[in-house]
């Protein structure tokens, strides 16, 4: 299903009687993206998930990167989207990291337990890789100009600049969600069961119906 996250709220906005409302607009892709994840998370739990139909691949540019126990390396010049937390996948939550060819993986390590790989050097071929800071650091890697990484983002309109061939306008870009997840977020919202959530906001702008939410929006 190819539909992008404005054409998502710009609907939304519509039945809700309130399209021209950018506030309203700009909450509503905060809280399809909040609902997204709570559906794929219950999904994931409940009966298994198809990754393939919500991920998305991208490039990331790396730049040198050296410290005094692990060595040098390469790490991401930007912070990497966030990766939406299935517990069926343990402490690993992207899909594949790797070269930008997507052909060769590599596995996610720690400060604490890279000292003692390095030792063991069981694999001379395989490449480690560590999350800090928001940023991944590939480690004894020197030649690699950028890195490729596949994921279910919590935000996916966030990775969507680090994809090939998107459109200038980043949310008129595919956003990865299924025809029935989509369905019932917005009958969720339109409903007043999934309140509606500014973007770095505890609170809601709604509580049960739409005219409360449309009149908080404004």
């Amino acid at each position: 299903m190819k539909i992008s996250i404005n054409e998502i709220v710009e609907n939304l906005a519509f039945v809700l009687g309130d399209q021209y409302n950018m506030t309203l607009r700009e909450a509503l892709k905060h809280t399809v993206s909040i609902y997204r994840e709570k559906l794929l998370r219950e999904e994931d739990f409940n009966s298994g998930l198809n990754y393939n139909d919500f991920s998305q691949n991208i490039e990331m540019p790396l730049e040198d990167w050296s410290h005094p126990i692990c060595g040098t390396g390469k790490i991401t010049t930007e912070e990497i989207p966030l990766s939406i937390r299935f517990k069926n996948r343990g402490r690993v939550n992207y899909l594949y990291v790797g070269d930008s060819t997507f052909g060769h993986a590599y596995t996610q390590t720690s400060f604490v337990e890279y000292p003692f790989i390095m030792k063991l050097k069981h694999n001379v071929n395989a490449l480690y890789y560590i999350i800090e800071n928001g940023k991944m650091i590939i480690l004894d890697n020197h030649k690699q100009c950028s890195l490729g990484i596949i994921g279910i983002f919590s935000e996916p309109q966030n990775a969507v600049k680090f994809c090939d061939n998107v459109e200038t306008i980043l949310d008129d870009n595919p956003y990865p969600l299924s025809g029935d997840l989509l369905a019932r977020i917005r009958q969720g919202i339109i409903s007043g069961d999934f309140p509606i959530r500014k973007k770095g906001e505890e609170g809601v702008i709604t509580s049960n119906s739409a005219n409360e939410l449309l009149q908080k929006a404004k």
